[in-house]
């Protein structure tokens, strides 16, 4: 395997494999993940159960793998074997690699009234998880055995995870870079190579707040600063700030500042030459 970035060796890593995996830091921050956006688990998070079914589980499970320092096969709420491998480098954990394996044979059924259970989408997961791999316990242990010289490798590379950042952290990058533009969900997870689900759970847990909050925070604070330090008219700020028409750019500001950009303006202008 050639050297690389974090997040090209965990995407060769996923198209070898077809295993959903992700890789966190010793704090359990998300550093790079790969998944694939028709798969079962992207399915069942689309609701807000399951994910947090799923959160509670991979926590519980990188908690006791923390404590222990060993690999550690398991099955998620789900039924889904999954596996967790701690980084280990100078014989302190750095990160830990997160893998859905996969389901094993004579499983399918348990896992089909695992993940059905009261759903409006039961049948469009149940035709998923009837087309997913079936998986020996050889299989399973290849797998298991594999994710552990990968662990060894991103190890014996410290570049590889200390100059990572987060998910959160290049999602912040990607809306500071773009605040001009029109930005959805759909354009991050496009250009960051993640399911929006996989964003909106990473960043809210990161941050405490929501994407889209934080898009609206981050364009207010631009409003404001061109507002008090330029004479440019609303409509420009507007476009400045990624918004679509003047209009909506008013309605935002003032739900934000329960105030018009035109009345801040003023106020906040008088203030500033009063205390010059």
């Amino acid at each position: 395997m050639s050297k690389g970035t974090l997040d090209e060796i965990v995407e060769i890593f996923y198209m070898v494999s077809g295993m959903d995996i992700s890789v966190v830091d010793s704090d359990f921050h998300s550093l790079s993940v790969m998944r694939n956006r028709e798969d079962i688990c992207t399915l069942l998070h689309r609701e807000r159960s399951a994910i947090d079914k799923c959160r509670l589980s991979d926590i519980e499970q990188l908690s006791a793998t923390k404590e222990t320092l060993s690999p550690i096969l398991y099955s998620c709420p789900f039924g889904i074997t999954e596996v967790i491998v701690p980084i280990i480098r100078d014989g302190d954990p750095v990160g830990y690699i997160i893998a859905a394996i996969g389901i094993k044979k004579n499983e399918e059924q348990a896992v089909r009234n695992l993940c059905i259970n009261g759903r409006s989408d039961s049948y469009t997961i149940s035709e998923q998880i009837s087309s997913a791999r079936k998986l020996t316990d050889e299989e399973v242990s290849a797998y298991f055995e594999t994710l552990k010289i990968f662990a060894e490798y991103i190890a014996n590379d410290p570049s590889l995870i200390s100059s990572s950042e987060s998910i959160g952290h290049l999602i912040k990058k990607y809306i500071k870079d773009n605040i001009t533009r029109k930005l959805t969900l759909h354009d991050l997870a496009k250009n960051l190579h993640c399911s929006t689900v996989t964003l909106t759970e990473h960043f809210k847990r990161e941050f405490g707040i929501t994407i889209n909050d934080y898009i609206v925070r981050k364009r207010m604070d631009l409003a404001e600063k061109l507002l008090l330090t330029t004479n440019k008219p609303l409509r420009e700020v507007a476009v400045l700030t990624g918004f679509a028409d003047v209009e909506y750019f008013s309605r935002t500001f003032k739900k934000y500042h329960s105030i018009s950009p035109a009345s801040w303006r003023r106020e906040r202008g008088k203030t500033k030459n009063d205390n010059t």
